[in-house]
């Protein structure tokens, strides 16, 4: 009698553990996938306005140094010490 119970009360054990395992680890997952969903899956399409982008398509390989760029970050002066310019 105490040899059935011990079992059962390991086969109650595993049980709660595995269930506690899919309620944690794989439920989660399912959901997530349900109500997330998306129209078009990946690779996504790029518009041909974000193709013709300028920050993509300046002559220079340095984004900073752009035409019409001053080639300093926004407020940043010379010496290195941060300005609060915010004229652009």
């Amino acid at each position: 009698m105490k040899r059935g119970i011990r079992i059962f009360a390991w086969a109650l054990g595993l049980l709660v553990v595995a269930g506690l395992g899919f309620f944690f680890f794989v439920l989660p997952a399912q959901v997530e996938a349900a109500m997330n969903g998306v129209l078009q899956p990946p690779p996504y399409a790029t518009s041909d306005k974000a193709k013709t982008s300028p920050r993509q398509n300046h002559s220079s390989g340095n984004p900073a140094r752009r035409p019409g760029s001053n080639g300093r970050s926004r407020g940043a002066r010379l010496d290195g010490v941060m300005s609060a310019d915010t004229s652009g």
